[in-house]
């Protein structure tokens, strides 16, 4: 999984390595694309954002914590978008962890000078 973030919009490229995923079977039937749009939903709590999706008769296909603190649930809604809505939570004091690797590199520390 890579992430890419401008302002408030991330980009994030998910490739599944093993199992069955509606990740796997998005790719399997179309190829590469936009699987899913993902909403913060701020101020709602976990159950109300469901049952807004829900309401909405989009149900939820796959939920999952990541780091025993974040939550994320996607819904079955591409027969009205022909792609899947997320909507996710993250902890106000959560610290993203280091990643493995920068690609092309890492990010100027803010005691270097800009070139």
């Amino acid at each position: 999984m890579r992430f890419a973030t401008n302002d408030d919009l991330t980009f994030e490229i998910m490739q599944p390595l093993s199992g069955r995923t509606i990740i796997r079977d998005f790719l399997d039937t179309h190829g590469d694309g936009i699987h899913h749009i993902a909403f913060d939903c701020h101020g709602l709590t976990w159950d109300q954002r469901l049952k807004l999706f829900a309401d909405r008769g989009f149900a939820a296909t796959q939920s999952w914590r990541w780091l025993d603190q974040n939550s994320f649930s996607l819904f079955d809604n591409k027969d009205a978008t022909t792609t899947c809505f997320e909507t996710y939570h993250f902890p106000e004091d959560f610290v993203y962890p280091e990643p493995e690797r920068w690609y092309p590199s890492a990010p100027p520390t803010t005691d270097e000078p800009s070139r």
